[in-house]
């Protein structure tokens, strides 16, 4: 896919084009703003699917060196940096590389020589620079139902063409997607991220998950908790009761049976949902309050006690 932006020029109203190529983002599946880290599950999928010892269709070998060369310049800040801003004939240009290379390095290099994942790399051995880390506040509805969360970014980068060390600034938009039931606290790294420099690799931009307090639920693990009045008469008869949900649903519980102050009850599947299978969900543990009448006449007390009376 190529993006063609003109402008006229005044006078002699001459265009000139400005051409942006997406080729390699199209063949990993991932969008031109992608963080490192995306593109890099995308290419473990893809080289799992397509890698020739694991897939005989005739044109798999082919696919896969396609899919490895995108990766190799989509992983690398410089190539990555002169393909946005000059196509495949500016990485030509630098390198005289082309599809075809080792690509098999490339696959190595990432699941190692036993589809482990090794991220080592000679690049590792440099300085890097400072790591930015921020925390986001995500509501529980949020973690329940999934989303995408997106940050603008701000960051010097090494100027294509400038001196040595010249840099230029950048904003991009960083993506974070909000998994349903996602844990607290968990950490998200956009590896490579931040500023570049000369004589150092870019530090990482990373983002905590602080789960926000909610009012009437609280979260343990993948279960929910939360605490419920019902009257005397509801306590000792059974009940029938509907409430909003922390997913913004109306769910309704009920029970038979005698229910005790205090006394938790597990509904089971009404619950967060569990990350790595979101269809399935934990439990909703309620803590029952009774709420006595304030006052009851002569007559009720005999009524009750004649009720209430062992025999």
């Amino acid at each position: 896919m190529i993006g063609i932006y003109f402008i006229l020029i005044s006078l002699n109203f001459a265009v000139i084009y400005c051409v942006r190529e997406t080729e390699y983002y199209d063949i990993l599946g991932v969008s031109p703003n992608a963080p490192l880290p995306q593109i890099k599950r995308s290419y473990r999928q893809l080289a799992k699917k397509y890698h020739p010892d694991l897939n005989k269709a005739k044109d798999a070998e082919d696919q896969f060196k396609k899919i490895a060369h995108a990766y190799e310049v989509l992983s690398d800040d410089k190539k990555r940096r002169i393909y946005d801003q000059h196509g495949k004939k500016g990485l030509d240009q630098n390198s005289g590389s082309g599809p075809g290379g080792s690509f098999f390095g490339s696959f190595s290099d990432l699941f190692g020589s036993n589809f482990g994942f090794n991220f080592g790399g000679g690049r590792n051995s440099q300085r890097k620079g400072s790591d930015m880390e921020f925390e986001i506040d995500v509501s529980l509805y949020e973690l329940y139902h999934g989303c995408i969360l997106k940050f603008p970014h701000s960051k010097n980068i090494l100027k294509y063409g400038g001196m040595k060390g010249e840099l230029e600034r950048r904003d991009t938009v960083i993506e974070v997607i909000i998994e349903r039931g996602l844990p607290n606290g968990h950490r998200f790294e956009f590896e490579q991220s931040g500023d570049e420099g000369e004589d150092f690799i870019p530090g990482d931009i990373i983002f905590v998950i602080r789960q926000k307090n909610n009012q009437k639920f609280q979260r343990i693990g993948d279960d929910l908790k939360t605490k419920m009045k019902i009257s005397l008469v509801e306590s000792l008869t059974g009940f029938t009761r509907t409430f909003k949900h922390v997913n913004g649903e109306m769910e309704t519980i009920s029970r038979k049976d005698v229910t005790s102050p205090g006394v938790v009850i597990k509904y089971p599947g009404l619950g967060m949902p569990i990350r790595d299978f979101p269809s399935e969900k934990g439990d909703l543990l309620v803590v029952f309050e009774i709420e006595f009448p304030k006052k009851i006449n002569n007559r009720q007390k005999k009524q009750l006690r004649s009720l209430l009376a062992k025999k």
